[in-house]
């Protein structure tokens, strides 16, 4: 082989690892992108998990002051009862 096919042996070689090393970073860039944005979305998710549980929570406790309120009601009733 001539000293030009090797240049060209060479160039071509050289630009097939230059083409491999750009995609090898665009899947790396893509990967970390892909990432980022399933953290945010599991972010997201325990948020409303948490918000969902957070209902729950208040919703027993809006119950349970109902059941307290009315428990109140009917000890006063008592005490009038009692004082009459």
């Amino acid at each position: 082989m001539t000293t030009a096919e090797w240049a060209l042996l060479v160039a071509i070689v050289a630009h097939g690892a230059a083409i491999m090393a750009a995609l090898l970073k665009l899947v790396a860039w893509r990967t970390a992108k892909v990432a980022v944005i399933e953290g945010r979305i599991g972010t997201l998710e325990r948020a409303v998990d948490n918000d969902i549980t957070g209902r729950r929570v208040v919703a027993q406790i809006v119950n349970d002051v109902a059941v307290i309120k009315s428990e109140i009601a009917e000890v006063r009733q008592a005490l009038r009862h009692a004082e009459h």
